[in-house]
């Protein structure tokens, strides 16, 4: 009787050990999520110049004097998969376009830069000019046109691709796991697709925007 007492004791134990554990994050790859969400799954580095009409999503950079971000807040992972199609309208000097990844504020990133004739591969880090890890040149991309950029990632390796097709993959020990969003600078752009994947990262953005 009292060995049946103890284990039922012990089991008792065990069991409230284990409700007492922590629930660990989900760290299983996970297929892209699709749609673009609302405004509150941002954090924007200007309130006034993402907006959502008509079911895309606008980033207006044409008169900011810094190019204009909007992070998924819900969106870091260590290995990603992103897809995004945008446009930009044909206003402004620049009209340039970028996909962020592995970002976990306004200076530390990764980004597959669009402007109208290249597609750069740069790294970001505080207080630092972007750094250019890798460029397809030689594209005509009219304005007001749909175009789609990707990236993947495993580890430290990029993948690019443009418009389906696959451009340049690059090594980058500097890439860290963190959110991933977009920008515009010098112009206005429109997304109406951002579809993200990857294994989900504990990373986390400030509430607020810390700029550069």
């Amino acid at each position: 009787m009292n060995a049946l007492k103890t284990l039922g004791i012990l089991g008792l134990l065990v069991t409230a050990a284990l409700a007492a554990e922590p629930t660990l994050p989900n760290l299983q790859p996970a297929d892209p999520t699709p749609g673009i969400g609302n405004l509150n799954d941002y954090l924007v580095s200007s309130q006034q110049d993402v907006q959502l009409k008509d079911g895309l999503l606008l980033v207006d950079a044409l008169q900011a004097r810094e190019p204009v971000f909007a992070l998924r807040r819900d969106k870091a992972f260590q290995n990603v998969a992103a897809t995004v199609q945008f446009r930009m309208d044909p206003v402004g000097a620049k009209r340039e376009f970028g996909l962020v990844f592995g970002s976990t504020d306004g200076s530390t990133h990764h980004a597959v830069h669009v402007d109208r004739t290249s597609v750069i591969l740069y790294e970001y880090r505080p207080g630092q000019p972007p750094r250019e890890l890798a460029r397809r040149a030689g594209f005509t991309k009219p304005d007001g046109q749909w175009y789609e950029a990707k990236v993947e990632t495993s580890g430290p390796q990029v993948k690019v691709f443009f418009d389906g097709k696959y451009l340049f993959a690059f090594n980058s020990p500097q890439l860290k796991a963190g959110h991933v969003g977009l920008y515009a600078n010098g112009g206005r752009a429109w997304v109406r697709k951002l579809d993200i994947g990857g294994t989900p990262s504990p990373a986390m953005l400030p509430q607020t925007w810390r700029a550069r």
